[in-house]
């Protein structure tokens, strides 16, 4: 399996080259791409069509672990 930020950067594709071919947003292919949004299965569909994968070969969650968000965006406090 793959991640679908990997996926997306080893097509050669834009976002807009992505959105369009797969009838999304670009907003949204944005997000997926980022792993901030989990598409829904039909979007799965749509966007592994595009990329020629099957969707189960693509690891569409998100990656971070939501236990470290805020560390990562802000850091340890000062003495912690």
């Amino acid at each position: 399996m793959i991640g679908i930020d990997q996926l997306f950067e080893a097509s050669g594709l834009t976002i807009d080259e992505l959105a369009d071919q797969s009838g999304l947003s670009a907003d949204k292919i944005a997000a997926i791409v980022a792993t901030r949004w989990t598409p829904s299965p039909e979007d799965r569909i749509q966007i592994a069509r595009v990329l020629k994968v099957s969707v189960e070969e693509v690891i569409w969650g998100h990656m971070l672990d939501s236990r470290n968000v805020r560390y990562r965006q802000f850091g340890l406090q000062d003495g912690f």
